[in-house]
Formats: C-alpha cells, sequence, structure tokens
C-alpha cells in the first residue's frame, strides 16, 4: 500500500513535482501552515541564471550577510534557516512558474541541492550520531 507524501513529516519526499493546481499541494500546505510551519513563494521567472537563484533565495528567505552566492553555500543556509533558530518551524517553499526553468542548464544541479538541503534538515543528528528529535 503506497502512503502519500505529506509535509508535515519528516521524511521523504522533501522535493515534490506537481502542478499549482493539484488539490495536494493546498491541503498539504494549509496542514503545514495549521501547525505553525511556513509556505515560501519564489517566482521562478525571477531565476534564469545561477546568479538569479541566489538573489532569489537570499531575498526571500532573508539570508544572513555571510551567504556565499554559491551552490554549496545554499545548502548551507537552507540548512540554517531551518535549524535552532526558527524553532524547528516546518517549511516547504513553493517556486511558481517553475516550468521557465525546464531549459536552464543549472535545473539538474538546482534539484540536487535543494533535495541535499532537505535531506541535511530532515536527518538531523545528535553529537552521539542519533537522530535528534
Amino acid at each position: 500500500m503506497m502512503t502519500r507524501p505529506t509535509l508535515t513529516e519528516r521524511r521523504s519526499p522533501w522535493v515534490v513535482f506537481t502542478s499549482p493546481a493539484d488539490p495536494w499541494l493546498a491541503s498539504e500546505t494549509a496542514a503545514l501552515v495549521q501547525r505553525n510551519g511556513l509556505v515560501l513563494r519564489l517566482d521562478g521567472r525571477e531565476m534564469q541564471d545561477a546568479a538569479s537563484v541566489f538573489r532569489t533565495f537570499a531575498r526571500d528567505l532573508s539570508f544572513l550577510g555571510y551567504f556565499g552566492h554559491n551552490w554549496d553555500a545554499l545548502v548551507d543556509c537552507l540548512h540554517d534557516w531551518h535549524g535552532p533558530g526558527h524553532g524547528n518551524q516546518g517549511l516547504a517553499i513553493l517556486i511558481e512558474h517553475a516550468d521557465d526553468l525546464l531549459k536552464s542548464d543549472f535545473l539538474g544541479l538546482f534539484v540536487s541541492v535543494l533535495a541535499q538541503a532537505a535531506w541535511n534538515s530532515n536527518l538531523r543528528l545528535d553529537a552521539d550520531g542519533e537522530s535528534d528529535e
């Protein structure tokens, strides 16, 4: 029996591709907000190259000045953003008009970075190597 993914559990999938008209998306984002989670909407039309991806994320997620505007820094800042300073608040980042990214030469790397950041945030470990609940 296949279970449907949720945005309120810390398990895969962490990067989800769906249509804005998908009723699952509306239901899950509402459930996340109800649990004091945050839903951020970024505009894919603003992400025409890697530099504009970094600017958009930095602006919309209010990254601190140390953000290095590169892929590794994006992973780190997404992990830091989701960490202890935000009270373990659930987060969904929706990229609207994502179809505009389909022909970009960085799409595969971008999705990989999002998946890596989500993995890091969902698999937090204590100093003893045990899951941090």
